[in-house]
């Protein structure tokens, strides 16, 4: 996993599921409606994962149905 600095938010470009890991088979820990948004976790997989903080815990989001806005990211 690499880093991509800390603070902004993960907008959601579509509507999307927030995972418990960053996987397409991660368990689902809540659904986001498009033009959402959660504070970004301060960390991007290789393949594309963003991590949020979701509730108080760590949960990932799929890029492709999302972005990073502000703060370093």
């Amino acid at each position: 996993m690499k880093g991509s600095g800390a603070g902004g938010v993960v907008r959601f470009r579509e509507n999307g599921f927030v995972r418990a890991t960053p996987s397409a088979a991660g368990a689902v820990l809540g659904v986001m409606k498009r033009g959402g948004a959660l504070p970004f976790g301060g960390e991007v997989t290789d393949d594309g994962w963003i991590a949020v903080n979701y509730r108080g815990s760590v949960g990932w989001v799929a890029g492709r149905l999302a972005k990073c806005e502000g703060g370093n990211t």
